[in-house]
């Protein structure tokens, strides 16, 4: 199954290299502004919605013409979008997340018993990938939240409020260490369920940060800073 959010990257690469024909700087990488870039991905992520993706990537792999003028995907397509993010939307497309909860990557193999043989058979291991989700929300945060510190939804928007006032002041990879750090700490009991209320997270910014460190620091030790794509986008 295709993950909209890689699908846009990929698209969105090809379309700078073979359609816009964007030279390559020093470093290897695409000279376009981020904000361009962004843009991009953005549009190729609106496309993805009403065209299939191996159908966009043969066009644009396709193309042997002269650098087009053409500012986007679905202008080269000729195709008609309209943004499909929703306003309640976490994950800016483009970026790469730490965070387990914000990535996709194979499951660990399962070990099946053969009843017949009672011989346990290892499945084939899936080829590596390593994938950002397409979407995760104010209400998905807040549904982790809950589900971390085992707690039943509170009723009203108070609880929504505060996370969505966290999310619009700290980066989403560290707001989820902060729920991971405030649900293996103990708290208070005098204090009750109030001290595990959204707005209390903040206390626990330095064990946040100190996860997402050893998070970021385990990653770059095993060279996974970047999106690694399935192998079926490529077919």
């Amino acid at each position: 199954m295709i993950n909209e959010h890689t699908g846009a990257v990929l698209l969105a690469k090809w379309f700078m290299e073979k359609v816009r024909q964007f030279p390559l700087d020093e470093n290897g990488q695409l000279k376009a502004s981020t904000s361009y870039k962004v843009a991009i991905i953005e549009d190729a992520y609106n496309v993805l919605c009403i065209l299939d993706y191996f159908e966009i990537k043969e066009k644009l792999m396709n193309y042997t013409g002269n650098k087009s003028n053409a500012y986007s995907i679905s202008k080269f397509l000729k195709v008609t979008t309209k943004n499909r993010r929703s306003e309640d939307e976490l994950i800016q497309l483009g970026s790469f997340y730490l965070h387990p909860k914000l990535q996709e990557s194979p499951r660990p193999r399962r070990v099946l018993m053969d009843y017949q043989t009672m011989e346990e058979i290892r499945e084939e291991p899936e080829p590596f990938f390593l994938e950002i989700i397409g979407s995760f929300t104010t209400e998905d945060l807040l549904n982790y939240y809950y589900q971390k510190h085992l707690l039943d939804a509170v009723p009203g928007n108070s609880h929504y409020t505060q996370v969505s006032n966290l999310a619009n002041s700290y980066p989403l990879d560290l707001i989820l260490y902060l729920i991971d750090s405030s649900a293996m700490s103990k708290i208070d009991s005098d204090l009750g369920d109030y001290a595990r209320a959204p707005a209390f997270l903040p206390n626990f910014i330095d064990e946040g940060r100190e996860l997402l460190e050893h998070r970021a620091n385990k990653l770059a030790e095993g060279g996974l800073t970047k999106i690694v794509p399935r192998e079926l986008y490529f077919k």
